[in-house]
């Protein structure tokens, strides 16, 4: 069926060569520009959705590379003009999108940058990649670098009567931390220090590169703004200011309508001419581990890594024959540990009979990091956040608030420890002492996986865990990650691994809703209300609403914010 099937697309294709190849040579106008949009998330590698899908897509890194790369080899393109609205990307996310966007002045072509509604950080981060940066009037330029904030309320806790019980494996697990401390402890500072520091050193070195200024000019920058979209003119942070209609003639001013534009997309599909293969092409398999990582997803509340449909992704691609190799983008906190360890089996036995390769994005710690020492290599970007080798459990005694309130508790149990979890009392001694074993053993059960997966003694690895949170940048000093760069690297590397059969193989991104569930179109309310809750920063509420039995590898109480 599917030679037949070939057979009648490349007659109809043959039949109109012609005037596919007269539209692929001029697929874009002489001295023309190619326009996109970014408003929203970015991605590195989009899910393809069937074509009778409209709904919103993410901006995918992998398409904009492809577009650069047409464009690059074709003459009639003059440049590339990028129009960035809202941009909802972590620092891992942003270094791979001003990556990809610099590729266009590598390929010899001119690349504007426009930011209608001004620039925050990492607006300006990625924008310091073009040639010519555009503004929109009375908007504002506010690159005021990246600050940390943790609110501590143990205070609050002790005035209503809530007690917490901590046990955690790390000097730097300090992801309850908030707690019971009214202060940041010196460990806490020393990791978010570090970390600042490599997000605000690549900021700079962003800003000097693609600025053409001195270091001490960029710093001036940042810690002088706001600025206005004028103000930022006169200080050279941005190169002018227009009104959306205005761009064009900016762009080319001999022409009385300004400069031809194509969409990248049209300008993609009119360039990518091609009979189909008669014999299925090779695929690098894309699965993704994205958001808290969990059992189940039964709620569906929140977007999240669910070790269920994952583990059943990594062995549909372990058994798929076209699939050569698999690239596993992590891009997650962690979660529960058992989720965690069922996702490094599964990748490991997939690395068996194939290789893998951990591409992390924005944050892959905990339980994202432990899925990732399962590869047989991994790439993560400078910015990347990463580590966190270590173990907490956190339990909220709420015995006095219940006094306060008259409220009186009775019990009757068949074993010893049955009430053990109650939020009603503390845990005796001997409980305490059950439950720091736990804790222990999960640790040491953390430590051997990393150990092994980084093919190094535990002995080498206890140094660097502890619950320490590193930058991609200082983890690829310690050997915890191989290699910095983003999803482009990994996929690069991958295909140097398959030889041949990695030059003719295609990224696609494995798992998810399949196309025939029907379901999966009617909009679910609770979806939509997680995926706000979400934007607002308050994923966590994921792990307390399903994970109530399930030992939690917590995720790193980091939360960097751009100003």
């Amino acid at each position: 069926m599917r030679l037949l099937w070939t057979l009648l697309i490349n007659i109809w294709v043959l039949v109109r060569w012609p005037w596919l190849a007269l539209r692929r040579a001029r697929a874009a106008p002489a001295g023309g520009w190619i326009a996109f949009t970014i408003d929203g998330a970015v991605v590195e590698i989009a899910r393809p959705l069937p074509w009778w899908d409209r709904r919103w897509r993410a901006t995918s890194i992998h398409a904009i590379r492809d577009v650069v790369s047409l464009a690059g080899a074709d003459r009639r393109v003059r440049g590339v003009l990028v129009t960035i609205r809202r941009l909802r990307a972590g620092g891992a996310i942003a270094t791979s999108l001003r990556q990809a966007l610099m590729s266009v002045r590598n390929a010899g072509k001119t690349l504007v940058i426009y930011l209608p509604e001004g620039a925050g950080t990492r607006e300006l981060f990625v924008a310091s990649a073009a040639d010519t940066v555009l503004v929109g009037p009375e908007s504002e330029v506010a690159a005021l670098g990246y600050a940390v904030e943790v609110q501590h309320i143990k205070d609050t806790l002790d005035r209503v009567g809530i007690e917490p019980e901590i046990y955690a494996r790390g000097r730097y697990k300090t992801a309850a931390e908030f707690l019971a401390s009214s202060t940041m402890s010196e460990a806490q500072r020393e990791q978010l220090e570090a970390l600042l520091d490599t997000s605000f050193e690549a900021l700079v070195a962003a800003l000097c590169e693609g600025r053409k200024r001195d270091e001490a000019t960029v710093r001036a920058w940042i810690d002088g703004g706001p600025w206005s979209a004028r103000e930022a003119v006169e200080q050279g942070i941005v190169d002018g200011v227009a009104y959306e209609d205005e761009v064009a003639l900016r762009l080319d001013p001999s022409r009385k309508d300004g400069a031809r534009m194509v969409g990248a997309r049209a300008y993609r599909t009119r360039r990518r001419v091609r009979f189909r293969p008669w014999r299925p092409r090779p695929v690098i398999a894309v699965v993704q581990v994205h958001g808290a990582i969990v059992s189940r997803d039964e709620e569906r509340m929140l977007p999240v890594a669910d070790a269920e449909t994952i583990c059943r992704t990594l062995d549909g691609v372990r058994e798929d024959r076209r699939v050569a190799g698999v690239i596993v983008h992590i891009d997650s906190r962690g979660g529960s540990a058992a989720a965690s360890d069922r996702i490094l089996h599964s990748i490991r036995r997939v690395a068996e009979r194939k290789p893998v390769i951990a591409s992390m994005g924005d944050v892959a710690a905990s339980g994202g990091y432990m899925a990732a020492v399962g590869a047989q290599s991994i790439v993560a970007q400078p910015t990347t956040i990463t580590g966190s080798i270590g173990v907490i459990a956190a339990r909220l005694v709420m015995g006095r608030l219940l006094g306060k309130l008259g409220v009186a508790t009775s019990v009757v149990k068949r074993g010893a420890r049955a009430d053990m979890m109650s939020p009603a009392r503390h845990l005796e001694e001997a409980e305490r002492a059950a439950l720091e074993r736990h804790v222990e053993a999960s640790y040491r059960s953390f430590l051997e996986a990393v150990a092994a997966g980084r093919n190094k003694g535990v002995t080498d690895i206890e140094p660097l865990a502890g619950g320490r949170v590193w930058s991609g940048r200082d983890a690829a000093a310690r050997a915890l990650v191989d290699e910095l760069g983003g999803f482009d690297v990994a996929l690069s590397r991958m295909r140097q691994r398959l030889g041949r059969t990695g030059e003719r193989a295609e990224p696609v991104v494995a798992g998810g809703t399949a196309v025939g569930d029907l379901m999966s179109l009617i909009p679910n309310p609770m979806r939509t209300l997680g995926r706000g809750l979400r934007s607002a920063g308050v994923t966590e509420l994921v792990l307390a609403a399903g994970q109530s039995r399930e030992r939690v590898w917590a995720w790193c109480e980091v939360a960097e914010r751009e100003e």
